[in-house]
């Protein structure tokens, strides 16, 4: 099993990447979520999918932040026009928290969408409550990036 850290100094093609496969699961998940793991990593996503990232810094770590939301303007503006979801498609927080699992030890959580455990959203919880600090991406050894299908632009 192959293993990868999505951290911001990664190449510009996996910010892509994840904020793609970010934004394509909004629409399909269709309150306010707590402040769970699961509810931060569902304010964290809509605000993604709003390309707001001064929103989405609020929900994760200065580390995270520095690191790899410093490039989210630059990914977003990257992004084709009409990518980002409407807002009748938008789900709510607490729908989409609803569609989240999580693993919890400690001061460290995982959350993940149900069966796609693939990709764990890694908080960790200090005095201001739970805050996303990574993005974990375990995919098989075999695995080819050119096998996904991407919708033409």
């Amino acid at each position: 099993m192959y293993s990868k850290t999505i951290l911001p100094h990664s190449s510009k093609g996996s910010i892509i990447l994840v904020l793609f496969i970010l934004i394509i699961n909004l629409p399909a998940l269709a309150g306010c979520a707590s402040k769970s793991p699961e509810g931060v990593v569902a304010e964290f996503l809509l605000a993604i999918g709003d390309g707001n990232s001064d929103r989405a810094k609020r929900y994760c770590t200065q580390n995270f932040n520095n690191l790899y939301l410093s490039s989210l303007d630059a990914a977003m503006a990257m992004m084709p026009q009409g990518f980002q979801t409407n807002e009748d498609d938008k789900p709510s927080a607490s729908k989409l928290s609803e569609q989240l699992e999580s693993s919890i030890s400690g001061n460290t959580a995982n959350v993940w969408f149900e069966g796609v455990d693939f990709m764990q959203y890694v908080l960790v919880k200090g005095g201001g409550g739970w805050k996303i600090d990574r993005i974990d991406i375990s995919m098989p050894d075999n695995f080819d990036l050119s096998d996904l299908a991407f919708p033409d632009a």
